[in-house]
């Protein structure tokens, strides 16, 4: 069970426009978001920390809120085109230490940084049955996606609840 980015795993997250953010409330209720910017937002700091800025004005506090209450986190990173994906484990916590949002600060794009999550990978996949990945449109209805969020996040759950496990963590 690999806990660390390789070389190549830290170039296709820097090169993702996109990933999705899976938390749970402290009463275990899964909630998925999406989270996106211009290639790069996202920030790897080493082999086991991922992080990105949380903007002034966002208003999506139901992540915020659940990793106040659960830090257990899953982060989604999906390449349609090249037909990969890359699933991350971890604990994410919310900050707004100076130091990490200067990291993360974008001097193209003028929104003031809140604060920023910071993910710690306890474990990685790229695993699965990569035929069955299409490319997709970026139109999509929107009860669809709803819908598929969501079940992605009860899957989410499961999955991080038996690595935890398996890791002797939970």
């Amino acid at each position: 069970f690999t806990r660390e980015l390789s070389v190549d795993m830290i170039a296709f997250v820097a090169a993702r426009d996109s990933a999705y953010l899976a938390t749970a409330g402290a009463d275990g209720q899964p909630y998925v978001q999406h989270r996106g910017g211009p290639a790069g937002f996202l920030r790897v700091l080493d082999a086991r920390t991922v992080a990105f800025a949380d903007y002034a004005g966002n208003k999506q506090y139901i992540s915020i809120g659940n990793l106040a209450g659960n830090e257990r986190a899953f982060l989604f990173f999906m390449d349609y085109a090249a037909a990969r994906r890359l699933k991350l484990w971890g604990r994410a916590k919310v900050t707004a230490e100076p130091a990490i949002l200067a990291r993360l600060a974008d001097p193209a794009y003028s929104v003031r940084i809140e604060r920023a999550i910071v993910f710690t990978v306890l474990g990685l996949g790229e695993e699965g049955c990569m035929n069955v990945i299409k490319e997709r449109s970026h139109r999509c209805g929107s009860a669809l996606n709803h819908r598929h969020w969501f079940l992605l996040a009860r899957i989410a759950s499961r999955e991080f609840r038996r690595k935890l496990d398996a890791l002797g963590l939970a």
